[in-house]
């Protein structure tokens, strides 16, 4: 038996994320944002009117989802702030709609949150672009080495900022 490398590559990447709370706190965010949004045809409509890009489900099983959701957020910050703000402050909407938005909103302004999806995308681009190389059909041992080694140097480099 030998393993994928892009699968390897999917295991090494899920093992920091969950074993760092913040990292998991994080990525709870990103769901809670896109459950907020999708659960609700006028929350999506409230969404869509102000943002470009979409809000993404994370997937347990695809690292370019976790890119996906967090790029989309890094991108689209004020205006998924704006909506969540729309929302909380609308008389239309139920008391416990304008809680959870105020409740998101909240976990969106902490300074942590920020600087934590401003990282995470930087990562999650690169092991993005590290699993698509992996998966091309021409890519052998030597190049998954390279990938790997530079993958590797790159962690190191993010840690030691």
């Amino acid at each position: 038996y030998v393993p994928c490398a892009a699968h390897s590559l999917n295991l090494v990447g899920s093992c920091p994320v969950e074993s760092v709370t913040e990292a998991v706190d994080s990525f709870s965010t990103l769901q809670e944002l896109y459950n907020f949004f999708t659960i609700s045809t006028h929350h999506w409509e409230i969404f869509m009117q102000r943002t470009n890009l979409r809000v993404k489900s994370l997937s347990q099983t695809r690292w370019s989802a976790r890119h996906d959701a967090c790029y989309a957020l890094e991108k689209e910050w004020s205006a998924i702030i704006d909506a969540l703000e729309f929302i909380a402050e609308s008389s239309d909407e139920k008391p416990t709609t304008r809680s959870e938005a105020t409740g998101l909103q909240r976990k969106l302004q902490h300074l942590e949150t920020e600087i934590l999806v401003i990282v995470w995308n930087v990562i999650l681009d690169r092991f993005n672009a590290a699993s698509k190389k992996l998966q091309e059909s021409q890519a052998d041992l030597s190049s998954v080495v390279q990938i790997y080694s530079s993958l590797a140097l790159f962690l190191q480099d993010m840690r030691d900022r």
